[in-house]
């Protein structure tokens, strides 16, 4: 072979070398593609030409073609074998198994809403309301989470039903309570501890009741009077009844180290019930009864000293049968034992059950008069209004000479007290009494001087007091 004609073929297989590499640098960067799961869409049949592994032997290879046919002085390569091959997406790396999931945290500390008291005492009792979750958001109430507690320094937790710690006979000087929620699995949170001081136990100082009234004080007293009067006179009986409602203002004129000098005055009287005998006779004279005045005198300890009346109308009396009374107003005695209901006073330390008495005189008129004790019980407080049950132990003693009631004279009498007493409410903030209630029933014979012969009869009298100490007067309402 010429030489000319072997460079022309080593020229012609370099040129060939360098173009297939620039093929096999081409395919191998646009080839890169993303991986994604197999399927049998992605499975695809194609026809495509050898691939060639070694670009110099393939040049190689073709030169040696065209030595073999040296008459064809531009030979052509020969193409490679063509095969079938299978397209498959590159496949996705492996990947992690799920981690496990995490531990539920442990439940909040449990947080206190309510203490009571504020302030405990040595002794006392200590109420603490709590609330707290679990880690999933339950609170206490349901199930999933249960309050716990203990004293500081004691091993044992204890559960705190419903979320309330009620504590007993507190020590001194300090408590330090720790607190924790439980939850469902058994995990507790982060423990809450809490110190209250307490304070010493207080040395309980007996109840003093006292009245609180100084110069320019005002107010008023509404007052009911119910009277059931019953007679058997010869087999023949008789009742009657009588209800009146009387109002009074009351001023303090003076107030000082030796007492009180009080201004009574009837504002406003009316008759409420009646019956067709007593009310002709004792309408008009209720209706006198606004503008009567009392001076009272009440020394320190708020006794009666002094009582005058100014304008109080002549004492009235209804007669029935044979002129005997039967039905009357207050007289002036009545309004003073009144205003001794009013301004009652314990006048001593105060505990529950305490007992004492005191003298007490009553003027019947006519009829007589009634003296002995009036024994007054404590019976207790409820917030501020305390009650005061009182007993009249009274003996009845006879005029001393004969005394007339109506157009009859009283030869003998005697009565015995049946029911007699009632009750008495203080209230400590105000510093008064605020009402009272008394009955007085009684039961007797007398003899009555008739034509110069005696007339027994057999007498009842019923009688009620109610009365309010109100700030306001009633009849502006």
């Amino acid at each position: 072979m010429p030489r000319r004609a072997v460079w022309h073929w080593a020229a012609i297989g370099l040129v060939v070398v360098l173009m297939a590499g620039l093929g096999v640098y081409l395919l191998n960067r646009g080839g890169t593609k993303k991986s994604r799961p197999l399927n049998g869409d992605d499975l695809t049949l194609a026809w495509v030409d050898e691939p060639t592994d070694d670009p110099v032997r393939e040049t190689k290879r073709q030169v040696a073609d065209k030595s073999a046919d040296p008459a064809d002085p531009a030979p052509k390569m020969k193409p490679p074998p063509k095969q079938w091959i299978v397209e498959q997406p590159a496949k996705d790396p492996p990947q992690r198994e799920n981690p496990p999931p995490p531990m539920p945290a442990a439940p909040p500390a449990p947080e206190i809403i309510r203490v009571v008291p504020e302030q405990p005492r040595s002794g006392g009792r200590l109420t603490i309301s709590l609330t707290g979750k679990d880690s999933a958001g339950k609170d206490n109430a349901g199930k999933a989470a249960d309050i716990e507690y203990r004293i500081q320094g004691q091993a044992t937790w204890k559960k705190a039903d419903r979320g309330l710690v009620e504590l007993t006979d507190l020590p001194a000087p300090s408590l330090t309570i720790e607190f924790r929620v439980v939850d469902s699995r058994g995990r507790p949170s982060p423990i809450l501890a809490r110190t209250w001081h307490i304070e010493p136990k207080l040395i309980a100082q007996p109840l003093q009741l006292e009245w609180k009234l100084k110069p320019g004080d005002r107010f008023f007293q509404e007052l009911r009077v119910l009277q059931k009067p019953a007679y058997n006179i010869q087999g023949i009986p008789f009742s009657t009844v009588l209800e009146y409602v009387v109002v009074s203002s009351f001023k303090v004129a003076k107030a000082g180290a030796s007492g009180y000098e009080i201004q009574q005055k009837v504002e406003g009287a009316q008759l409420v019930q009646a019956d067709a005998l007593l009310q002709p006779l004792l309408a008009p004279a209720i209706l006198k009864l606004p503008g009567t005045s009392f001076a009272i005198h009440l020394d320190a300890k708020m006794e009666v000293k002094q009582f005058e009346a100014a304008g109080l109308p002549p004492a009235v009396m209804a007669q029935g049968a044979l002129g005997l009374q039967v039905g009357s107003l207050l007289d002036q005695d009545g309004w003073k034992e009144m205003a001794r209901t009013t301004f009652f006073q314990p006048n001593r330390p105060l505990k529950q059950g305490a007992k004492w008495s005191e003298p007490m005189t009553h003027s019947w008129g006519a009829l007589g008069s009634w003296s002995g004790r009036i024994h007054y019980a404590y019976g207790g407080g409820k917030g501020a209004l305390h009650q005061f049950a009182f007993g009249l132990d009274l003996n009845y003693q006879a005029p001393k000479r004969k005394a007339g009631a109506g157009m009859l004279a009283i030869s003998s009498a005697a009565f015995k007290a049946q029911q007699a007493g009632g009750v008495i409410l203080f209230d400590a903030d105000k510093g008064k009494v605020v009402e009272a209630r008394e009955r007085f029933l009684v039961r007797g014979r007398l003899a009555m001087q008739l034509l110069g012969q005696n007339v027994p009869a057999d007498l009842e009298e019923d009688q009620h007091f109610h009365l309010r100490i109100i700030d306001v007067n009633p009849l502006k309402k």
